[in-house]
């Protein structure tokens, strides 16, 4: 039996992820309601657009912002869905069309979250997240979008940290010419790209991939967790995302 969520505050956004400076950013909408997480969303439909979807680590600085000082929590739009797709870790509102699986991938389990990773050929295998490989970066601050290779054994969720606070966050590839470049960094071994796979939806039919989870979340505790809220009663910590019960 699903449980029902402690009442808690909740956002709501107006507005949709955006891709370029051109696009203005979404509008969030600070309502200091109590309600379960149904309850939220049915009221930012009603009365805006949606919960707020989060496409960028800028996006959830903003949000925070709006939030009280003594608010310990706020519900977002980020829930379970039925399907396991894969997306790219660094947020991106297009589809992907582009994969180098190697023969026999990926594998057809739909039950579980996976991560990619790139063999010395440039093909892609799926693999557990938790196993430790070098990971390749992508680097788009001050314009010069590169690669850097990072040879230090990390699993892929240490390696998505260590590239989104040193440089801008794991490598995308949407092409075949963007994957031979970073196969040449791979020091003949396997090393970890941006791909993930998880059944993670936002409430307004966001593609946003922008995911920022406490350490050890998710975690599905107890079998019941099908939402997530923004915990904030540590702000010099800062934000980080945790599973909260919703009631169906």
């Amino acid at each position: 039996m699903m449980r029902s969520t402690a009442l808690l505050c909740l956002l709501s956004v107006s507005g949709l992820c955006y891709l370029t400076l051109s696009i203005p950013p979404p509008q969030y909408h600070y309502v200091s309601l109590q309600m379960n997480y149904s309850q939220a969303q049915t009221y930012c439909r009603d009365m805006y657009t949606d919960l707020a979807t989060i496409c960028n680590s800028g996006d959830l600085d903003r949000l925070v912002q709006l939030v009280p000082n003594w608010t310990a929590s706020v519900w977002i739009g980020l829930e379970f869905g039925d399907e396991f797709e894969w997306h790219w870790s660094l947020p991106d509102q297009r589809k992907i069309e582009f994969f180098n699986w190697r023969a026999a991938e990926p594998k057809q389990n739909n039950t579980q979250d996976s991560c990619a990773a790139m063999d010395p050929n440039g093909q892609w295998f799926e693999d557990n997240c938790q196993i430790k490989r070098g990971f390749v970066c992508f680097d788009g601050k001050n314009g010069s979008n590169s690669h850097i290779f990072i040879d230090d054994s990390k699993t892929w969720r240490e390696a998505q940290d260590h590239c989104r606070g040193t440089y801008t966050d794991l490598a995308s590839i949407r092409s075949r010419e963007e994957n031979h470049p970073v196969q040449n960094m791979s020091l003949s071994q396997s090393m970890w790209i941006g791909l993930f796979k998880d059944p993670w939806k936002w409430s307004d039919g966001s593609n946003s991939s922008y995911h920022f989870w406490k350490t050890n979340q998710p975690n599905n505790f107890r079998g019941d967790q099908n939402c997530t809220s923004v915990i904030l009663n540590d702000k010099k910590r800062g934000p980080e995302l945790y599973f909260c019960y919703t009631q169906r």
